[in-house]
């Protein structure tokens, strides 16, 4: 098929990028070239959770995952993905093209983290889609010079000016859904 080809290719080239990079003595780096490096590492890790993210949209919006039931399963089946994990980027992924364009944009040049997206996206439990058009292109703005906690704290608040009442629903749901997950490492 003709799309084989260039994402063919794609994966290829990303695959040989990753092969320099573990090539690269690091003892043999000043450690000033180190620290640019995880910059940029970073920058384009947020590139490619953009990528990641978009393609979890069109698959799951396309009934990629039909015979697992959902693109949830089929991410905690073939990828062995924690069933929160896949429930976040399926989730996120339907916000970022449903009403994030500028959150999404800003994922894609690799300013923001896949973080600062999910605290914009918990808009949409707290206030309506005309609201979330309003305030995204902002955040997504305050994000890019804010930590992803710093940005949540931002969030509520636009969220609460907004809508005072599901605020406060969604924080009582918050708390009240709250737990704790612990698992062996051996």
């Amino acid at each position: 098929a003709s799309w084989a080809v260039p994402s063919f290719r794609c994966m290829g080239n990303l695959a040989s990028a990753i092969d320099e990079l573990a090539a690269v003595d690091l003892d043999d780096l000043p450690v000033s070239a180190i620290g640019e490096d995880i910059a940029e590492l970073t920058r384009q890790r947020n590139r490619l959770d953009a990528q990641i993210l978009r393609r979890v949209e069109r698959f799951d919006r396309r009934g990629g995952a039909v015979d697992h039931g959902s693109t949830q399963s089929w991410l905690r089946s073939e990828l062995r993905m924690s069933s929160p994990d896949a429930h976040r980027d399926v989730t996120l992924a339907r916000d970022l093209a449903d009403v994030m364009p500028a959150t999404m944009a800003a994922m894609a040049d690799g300013s923001i983290s896949s973080q600062h997206a999910q605290a914009i996206a918990r808009l949409r439990r707290t206030i309506d889609d005309d609201a979330v058009v309003a305030a995204e292109p902002h955040l997504a703005d305050a994000a890019r010079t804010s930590t992803p906690k710093d940005l949540r704290a931002f969030a509520s608040s636009v969220a609460h000016s907004y809508s005072p009442e599901r605020f406060a629903d969604a924080e009582r749901d918050d708390y009240e859904h709250r737990r704790f997950d612990a698992a062996s490492t051996i």
